[in-house]
Order: C-alpha cells, then sequence, then structure tokens
C-alpha cells in the first residue's frame, strides 16, 4: 500500500509548488509590465498558496528590500536560493542584503555556489559582491581582484571606481590609487571625500619627473574638496 501511494504523494507535492495557471499569468504580466507594486501583491498571495514557488520568493524578496522591509526580504531570498540553489540571479541578490547586513562571509559562501553559472548579465553583481566582501574582511588582494573584475564589466559604476582608488589609497600605492581617483571625481564632481584623496595621492604618489604638474593638480583638487 505504502508503495502505491507514493507516486500521488509525489504529484501532490509537486502541485504544491507551483501556483494556479491563472494567478500565476497575472502576476507574471504585472511584473513584465513594470507594474511592480501590483506584482508584489500577486506574488506575495501566490507564495502564501504555494511556499515552495521559488521565483515567487524572489520577487517578494526583492520588493522588501525595495521598500526597506530587509529582515522580510532575507528571508525570502533565503527561501528562493534554498529552493533553487542553481539561480546565479537570485544568489546574488541574497548576497546584496547579505552585505548591507555586514554578513560578509555569508555573501561569499552564497557566491561562490554559483560562480560556475555566472553569465555577462550578472558579472558586475558578482564581482562587485565578492569584492565588496573581501574588502570588509580586509582580504585586500582578493577584493581588488574582484573590484577590477566589475569595473571590467561595467566601468560606469561609481561605487567600484571609488572603492577602488579608496582601497589603493588605504595600502599607500598611491600611483595606483591615482587613475580610479581621477576617475571617481570626474564622476561624482561633487565627492568631497574623493577630492580630498586624489590630492593627498598627488602629493605622496605622484610621478617623479612630473612633480610640478602634480602639485598643480593636488592644489585644484584641494580647492575643489574647500568648495564642496
Amino acid at each position: 500500500m505504502r508503495s502505491s501511494l507514493a507516486p500521488f504523494a509525489l504529484l501532490l507535492s509537486l502541485l504544491a509548488a507551483w501556483p494556479a495557471a491563472a494567478d500565476y499569468r497575472t502576476a507574471v504580466e504585472a511584473y513584465q509590465a513594470g507594474r511592480f507594486e501590483e506584482a508584489c501583491a500577486e506574488f506575495a498571495v501566490l507564495v502564501q498558496e504555494s511556499p515552495a514557488y521559488d521565483f515567487g520568493h524572489f520577487v517578494v524578496g526583492q520588493c522588501a528590500a525595495a521598500e526597506r522591509r530587509y529582515e522580510e526580504a532575507l528571508l525570502h531570498l533565503e527561501a528562493a536560493v534554498e529552493l533553487n540553489p542553481g539561480r546565479a540571479d537570485y544568489a546574488c541578490q541574497l548576497a546584496g542584503q547579505y552585505l548591507r547586513a555586514m554578513r560578509y562571509a555569508d555573501a561569499l559562501v552564497v557566491l561562490d555556489a554559483v560562480a560556475d553559472g555566472i553569465d555577462d548579465r550578472l558579472r558586475y553583481s558578482f564581482h562587485s559582491g565578492r569584492g565588496l566582501a573581501y574588502a570588509a574582511l580586509e582580504r585586500w588582494d582578493e577584493a581588488l581582484s574582484e573590484l577590477r573584475e566589475a569595473d571590467r564589466a561595467r566601468p560606469e559604476q561609481w561605487r567600484v571606481v571609488d572603492r577602488i582608488g579608496l582601497t589603493l589609497f588605504g595600502l599607500k600605492r598611491y600611483d595606483e590609487a591615482l587613475p580610479f581617483l581621477r576617475r571617481s571625481v570626474e564622476m561624482r564632481p561633487d565627492n568631497a571625500s574623493g577630492q580630498r584623496l586624489l590630492a593627498e595621492a598627488l602629493i605622496r604618489g605622484g610621478p617623479e619627473q612630473n612633480r610640478a604638474k602634480s602639485y598643480a593638480e593636488a592644489l585644484q583638487a584641494a580647492r575643489a574638496y574647500r568648495e564642496s
């Protein structure tokens, strides 16, 4: 008797993992149309009805994070990753929440688990997440390696450019820091701390043969810092 019921029990468990087709279509259509508030409400209902629905947890987690309900976001994103550990996009979103919560080792664990499944769409999120986690743990060589990969993936992202410059400056590698600090203040001219670090790096590490030019640039950066 027990063996004859096994396929039926498996079918019930599979059905419980997926929402009703009509409800699913309504939620997905809202999500794809950019009606995120409506989509979040629909997916929240679907998750309540089908707790093993991984994509539903993922969407609800993203919505909760956007609304700064961070504990709720973590619960849903952790559920999504547990239900479907192979989804790299789930892992990257969860890692971002771990970083916000200063759970740096957890962020690295979840990202390491999907390292083989990263495509171009997720390359920036993956490497920037790892780089920021390594930096917080003061594993500087690994942090710089990952952050440089993130910069190659999306060079327009100020956060990574600034972090590379700040890290190299902190390690007293001023010559290496200079191009990143220059890019940082070009991208954010009102970044007072970047202007100050640029001025200091120019004074401490500018090329010897261009020392006068470095001092002039440092003076300009210092003025920008005072005016910001």
